[in-house]
């Protein structure tokens, strides 16, 4: 049986994922990649860590949705109403992106697996 090496069984088309990214669009990145991680690259194009779903996790900052918040505020509402249906106005929501970025929760370390087995004798 042939023993298997890390150029055996990686991916050579790696995704990788800017650092400014907020959170929201890392967790759409994975999912529709089906994916749980990635190296994450500065402006420049250089790899400055990596993340995964568990960094996304222990982050805790995923926005939770609030209905009652999330909505536009009565003060516009006025002007709203002459320009659209009040059902299209029901379904506005006032989103905010998240301040945390990819860059935030990465683990700054990179680690190269080498693709020879190197045995202690």
């Amino acid at each position: 049986m042939k023993k298997l090496t890390a150029k055996d069984i990686m991916n050579r088309e790696v995704l990788k994922v800017p650092a400014a990214w907020s959170i929201q669009r890392l967790t759409e990145f994975f999912a529709e990649n089906f994916i749980s991680g990635a190296p994450v690259i500065d402006e420049s194009g250089h790899l400055i860590g990596v993340v995964s779903s568990t960094d996304i996790i222990q982050s805790n900052t995923l926005p939770e949705e609030d209905p009652e918040s999330s909505g536009p505020h009565d003060y516009y509402l006025h002007r709203l109403e002459n320009r659209y249906a009040k059902v299209e106005i029901a379904t506005l929501k006032i989103g905010t992106e998240p301040l945390t970025t990819t860059g935030d929760i990465m683990t700054p370390m990179v680690f190269k697996v080498s693709d020879v087995i190197k045995r202690n004798r």
